[in-house]
């Protein structure tokens, strides 16, 4: 990497406020196209931005010194008065000043982050509470979005999740839905994403988690994951980890983790994210689930003892219909689509 004084002082404003943007609970993903396309197009933007990111987890992990004197402050003061506000001004005056002030230079680098989030007007309270950021799409809606580690995720249908960084850790925690996560590589700190009850760990690599109607369900396309159950405080459950390679699945369902990976068609199983929803001997509570994020009418299962039928096909996202004619010809169910607010699948007498 550049050294720090290698970077001019507008590259990095320029960086920080970028750094500052992504992080934000308002972000969303026409921000992150942006961004992305700034990081990539000069490789001394990407160098800042890490150099931001190196700043911010260097301070947040120090103790600073102690602040300046009173008269030091009044100094300060003095300056900033006789200047024009402006924020471009703002920061160049502060970064000017924070050079003269060595003793404390991890402290007013902590003011800097605090006069960037009034300028860049973030939430304040975000940033003191962990800079969780929550990012979700609405039923049929299929989002893409650039964490500020300049990992990717995609988002299917009704699906959210809260992301928190921290200087150890990438923490995503799924709702419901699926995500399909391309992880930037960082050895530091480790990309754990929390579905409930299982953790999914991976440090660069790319994977899909699928979280429905009780079960969980982890494709690997590149690299490698390990995947642990969790108890109910959160914490990993002993001799429940399990390593899944590219090519391989694993579900959680009823309650366990599958005692081995099965291979698959990486391909087949994520293909929701080209409008095909793609299902292989799941059952039907969850292929309706799936299906629900879709649709405008839920789908309701009237006897519970539909819920274990074991469905393999593929169905687009955009044509449940057909699916619905077609599911009674597999099974001997009928579909009463008679109700305004729901349609509902009944086992055939």
């Amino acid at each position: 990497m550049t050294g720090l004084h290698e970077i001019s002082t507008e590259l990095l404003e320029e960086a920080g406020d970028w750094f500052l943007r992504v992080r934000s609970r308002k972000a969303d993903s026409e921000l992150h196209a942006a961004w992305l396309h700034w990081i990539e197009a000069d490789p001394a933007h990407r160098e800042a931005f890490a150099a931001v990111q190196t700043i911010w987890d260097a301070v947040g992990q120090v103790d600073p010194p102690p602040w300046p004197r009173p008269e030091e402050l009044a100094g300060l003061a003095a300056i900033d008065a006789s200047v024009p506000p402006a924020p471009r001004n703002t920061q160049r005056r502060f970064h000017a000043n924070r050079r003269r002030l060595g003793s404390w230079a991890l402290a007013a680098g902590l003011a800097t982050c605090f006069i960037a989030l009034l300028v860049a007007r973030v939430d304040l309270t975000e940033w003191l509470t962990g800079g969780a950021q929550r990012i979700a799409t609405a039923r049929g809606e299929q989002q893409s979005a650039v964490l500020s580690d300049g990992s990717r995720i995609e988002l299917g249908g009704l699906t959210g999740v809260e992301v928190q960084f921290s200087s150890e850790r990438r923490l995503v925690i799924a709702d419901e839905g699926e995500v399909f996560y391309r992880i930037e590589h960082d050895p530091s700190r480790p990309f754990v994403v929390q579905a409930g009850p299982v953790s999914v760990k991976a440090i660069g690599t790319a994977f899909s988690v699928r979280r429905e109607a009780g079960t969980v369900s982890v494709v690997v396309t590149e690299g490698v994951v390990e995947v642990n159950t969790l108890s109910q405080k959160g914490a990993a459950t002993t001799g429940s980890v399990s390593r899944v390679q590219a090519g391989e699945r694993i579900r959680f369902d009823h309650g366990q983790l599958q005692a081995a990976p099965q291979a698959v068609h990486t391909d087949h199983d994520v293909v929701w994210r080209r409008g095909r929803l793609r299902f292989e001997e799941e059952p039907l509570r969850v292929v309706v689930a799936s299906l629900n994020r879709y649709t405008t009418r839920p789908i309701v299962l009237g006897d519970p003892s539909l819920q274990e039928l074991r469905f393999t096909g593929t169905v687009f996202d955009d044509s449940v219909e057909d699916w619905l004619m077609g599911v009674q010809v597999i099974f001997k169910v009928t579909v009463d689509d008679s109700h305004p607010d729901r349609v509902v699948i009944q086992a055939r007498r």
